[in-house]
């Protein structure tokens, strides 16, 4: 291809050496003999060739062709520096009727044809109305013809250029020149690559320009805008639209056999069928946004330009590219690849800020970076843009927020956007917004908001809640809404699963209170989700849910009365409320305060977890990772037991810190349970107390939460007809015995195990099961596993509290008060990993037995109930891990044995 556009220069009339003035009656010609400077307004005609020399056009020059053969040719050595700038830009036009009025559509010259190895520039030119359609003066390159990899193009506009190939620039020779911050727009090729075609073997560096309304007509090859044929562009943060061509894929870009081509952060759009790929892998674009292609790590863009899909482009009829806030472009890009260096500017020459756009323009806006919590402060922003007239992004992940109380007052003003990052959170004194707020949230948390006022007639709140499915679909959670609005914005998504809770309904059991939206069961239905109020909803796939377009928030809650309609004889029933969080940001429940004694109001509040569980909390102690802190817009129970009571969530409730934390210092002593099955869990503690009574203390206990919610497992404790999920007891001087209810809604097999042991020492804690007559020692997170049948299992497991030391062992073996025997017919002994029981002689023959194993220190390490022996029979247990030296009681009938073991290495 270099070889024939040289044939064809060689036939072309040149002068020997430059002649003429400039002016339109004798113009430029022929070959420069030295350095040589074009400026002003000045016309040339057949080509000028450069062929060692340096032509310079100075900035502000107009250079217009005489003739449609007119050309510039630099070749051997020789250096064209056509460098403008953003003032006085250099024009290089065409005026080939010479009717004095430039750049009409019928003036043609030829083009810049560029196979030099010495440097050259062009930077802040305008080159229009190249054509390279002819034998006599070639066929590629519209505007420019680059076949050197010495050449950088920067800031450029080439427009309404028409060739073979390549209507605006051709790259060959397999180079690798520089294009960068150009506009390529109006051009044609007859066969491809409108804008550009890059071909034999190059590999050209396109960044940050912007490519549109180009076209070619092969029917069929594609390339309206850019064509490679076995070659390796590599064309970073662009934007081309607007292309169009007659074949029937690749309206926009053709890839043959061009593997090593990279095409990165670039819109593609304006066009259908915008990509043709001919030995080419899909691979070779990545983090682009293109129409109706649906290409991995890519955006599809919709074709609307303004649809929330589409690219939303500031005014693209009009040729602004620049992308709105909205835009889904904004931070999608990447800022690094291997192999490939990502600019750090755009096309206007502006910094990144946040992730790196996709297209030629990034979008300024107020980034929070947080290297400390100071909102006036310039470093804590992105380039130093503080919020004011600017767009406002708080993102996840920042290592401080602005968070310190009281904040600033923020006023947002008309047709901008603040959006708060899932787990990104902000104090403000006040918030006056006339614009858009966005708190997001997803499966990773929810953004959080503090404000003392909120003003927000002028604009608009959208409001993100993130719901779960089960694994089997529908799963409920308790939800509150951030304003009283209506019910739409769950039944838009689920018509049929939300309900309320009302305690004004019970009559004859606690479940009476749920009330179903539409009146299902003969209900009472409702039609809005009301401000501090709770509900429970179920959603079959994971879901966000938006509650969109709010004129006020709630910023404070104060006073929530409680009604309890008890009365008569079982008031067991009555008394439960299900409130909700309707701040945007979180309570810590150990601040809030009850109008009466804890007699009268239950302290602990009840919820259902992300995966099912129904979790408590009270003074300090959660069950199922429920703690003190309740997240922004979640649903929870309380309980009175009179009336005209009430609790108040106080403004220093409010709070944006989530990680668990207690009322002290001070480790509460407590034992945690665990019921599991392969699917589901369930917890239920017991803790200790000095202030505990045996009774229900409200201030310390937690009952085990109700539910509408059929199918999930349950453990908790009895005592005096309550049901515990948290089970305070004052610390016990002899053997306490606990019952265990559990609660299965399938037959299969289950395991208890004790999983956290908090600053409880001096006691053995014993798992019985008096249906197996099994006793094993919950310590060291042990595991008791059983089957069982579906139903409630109550009367079969008990947690044994035994003080250890001689006591201890005087407790475990009170049962039996036979003497030691002596005989030498058992034989007990340790062995590595394992102790060992053998029976001898004649009078074994199933013997059951008990079998217990102590430390030195008295406490029991292992307990079995039900064994049964056999003469010669080994029996071995897994050695318990409790230092070196145990004893071993085995009690069978009339006989007890002992024997002091030292466990074998």
């Amino acid at each position: 291809m270099l070889l024939s556009v040289l044939a064809v220069i060689q036939f072309l009339p040149v002068t020997a050496q430059l002649q003429g003035d400039g002016s339109m009656g004798n113009p430029y010609k022929g070959t420069l003999q030295g350095a040589f400077t074009i400026s002003g307004t000045k016309y040339f005609s057949g080509i000028i060739i450069v062929n060692n020399e340096q032509l310079t056009i100075a900035p502000g020059t107009t250079l217009i062709a005489a003739t449609s053969t007119s050309g510039i040719l630099v070749t051997n050595t020789g250096q064209l520096n056509a460098q403008g700038n953003a003032t006085n830009r250099i024009l290089i036009t065409s005026d080939s009727d010479l009717d004095g009025i430039i750049g009409e559509p019928t003036d043609t010259w030829g083009n810049i044809t560029i196979i030099s190895s010495g440097v050259s520039n062009i930077s802040y030119c305008t080159i229009e109305n190249g054509r390279r359609l002819s034998a006599r003066i070639g066929y590629y390159g519209g505007g420019l013809y680059l076949g050197t990899s010495s050449v950088t193009v920067t800031s450029t506009t080439i427009r309404n250029c028409i060739a073979g190939y390549g209507g605006g620039i051709i790259v060959a020779g397999t180079t690798s020149p520089v294009i960068s911050g150009c506009i390529i727009t109006g051009n044609t090729a007859v066969e491809q690559g409108g804008a550009i075609y890059v071909a034999g073997g190059s590999s050209p560096v396109i960044t940050n320009t912007i490519i549109y309304n180009n076209s070619s007509h092969s029917t069929s090859r594609g390339g309206g805008s850019v064509a490679s044929i076995f070659s390796s562009p590599i064309i970073i943060n662009s934007t081309i639209v607007y292309s169009s061509s007659p074949a029937a894929d690749g309206k926009s870009i053709y890839l043959e056999n061009s593997p090593d081509a990279k095409i990165l952060n670039t819109i593609i759009w304006g066009s259908s069928d915008n990509i043709s790929l001919s030995g080419t892998p899909s691979s070779v674009i990545e983090y682009c946004a293109i129409e109706g292609t649906s290409l991995e790590g890519c955006l599809t863009l919709n074709s609307s330009n303004t649809d929330p899909q589409g690219p939303n482009f500031t005014d693209p009829e009009s040729g602004d590219f620049t992308i709105a806030f909205i835009s889904p472009c904004r931070d999608s890009g990447t800022d690094s690849y291997p192999g490939v260096t990502i600019p750090l500017t755009d096309y206007a020459g502006s910094r990144r800020i946040g992730q790196t756009d996709i297209g030629a323009y990034e979008i300024r806006y107020s980034r929070w970076m947080g290297r400390n919590t100071d909102w006036y402060r310039g470093l804590n922003w992105d380039w130093g843009v503080l919020p004011g007239t600017t767009n406002v992004i708080i993102p996840a992940g920042a290592a401080n927020y602005p968070t310190i109380a009281p904040g600033p007052s923020f006023t947002l003003n008309a047709g901008l956007i603040m959006i708060i990052e899932p787990g990104a959170r902000a104090t403000l004194s006040s918030l006056t917004n006339n614009g858009t707020l966005v708190l997001q949230a997803d499966a990773n948390g929810y953004a959080t908001l503090i404000t003392g006022s909120y003003s927000g007639a002028g604009g608009n709140a959208n409001i993100e809640h993130y719901l779960t499915s089960g694994p089997d679909g529908d799963w409920w959670h308790y939800i509150a809404s951030p304003a009283t609005v209506s019910k739409t914005v769950f039944t838009d998504i689920e018509p049929e699963m939300l309900v309320r809770y009302d305690e004004t309904k019970v009559v004859t059991d606690v479940s009476d209170g749920w009330q179903w939206h539409d009146g299902y069961s003969g209900t009472t239905p409702f039609s809005n989700l009301t401000v501090n109020e709770g509900y429970d909803v179920s959603v079959a796939e994971d879901v966000t849910m938006t509650y969109r377009n709010l004129k006020s928030l709630t910023t404070s809650i104060g006073r929530i009365d409680l009604p309890f309609s008890g009365s008569g004889g079982d008031t067991t029933i009555y008394g439960y409320s299900l409130l909700g969080n309707s701040l945007t940001c979180g309570i810590n429940w150990d601040l809030i305060t009850y109008s009466h004694d804890h007699k009268y109001i239950r302290h602990a509040y009840y919820l259902r977890t992300a995966s099912g569980e129904e979790a408590s909390y009270v003074n300090g102690v959660g069950t199922n990772g429920a703690t003190a802190h309740i997240a922004p817009l979640q649903g929870f129970f309380v309980r009175t037991r009179a009336t005209g009571t009430y609790i108040t969530i106080p403004d220093n409730a409010r709070e944006h810190n989530a990680a668990p934390r207690f009322k002290s210092a001070e480790q509460i002593p407590l034992i945690r349970l665990q019921l599991s099955s392969d699917t589901q869990t369930d917890e239920t503690v017991v803790r200790f107390d000095r202030e505990a009574t045996t009774g229900f203390d409200g201030f310390l206990d937690a009952s085990k939460p109700f539910s509408h919610v059929k199918g999930h497992i349950k453990i908790y404790s009895e005592a005096e007809g309550e049901n515990y999920s948290i089970n305070t007891m004052p610390w016990p001087s002899r053997k306490t015995s606990i019952p265990l209810t559990l609660e299965i809604h399938e037959a299969g097999t289950y395991k208890i195990r004790g999983i956290q042991y908090q600053t409880f020492t001096g006691y053995t804690v014993v798992l019985t099961d008096r249906l197996k007559g099994s006793r094993i020692s919950l310590e060291g997170k042990a595991a008791y596993s059983f089957t069982a049948a579906e139903g409630t299992i109550s009367g079969r497991f008990a947690l044994e509290i035994i003080p250890e030391g001689r006591k201890a062992i005087i407790a475990a073996s009170e049962e039996n008060k036979s003497e030691v025997t002596e005989d030498k017919s058992l034989k007990i002994y340790s062995a590595p990993g394992r102790i060992c029981i053998l029976p001898q002689g004649s009078g074994w023959d199933g013997n059951a037995g008990k079998i217990r194993m102590f430390d030195i220190t008295g406490r029991i390490v292992y307990i079995s109930d039900n064994e049964h022996l056999y003469a010669g029979e080994l029996m071995e247990i897994e050695a318990p891990n409790s230092g070196g030296l145990l004893i071993v009681e085995v009690v069978t009938g009339e006989k007890r044995y002992l024997e002091k073991i030292v466990l074998a290495k």
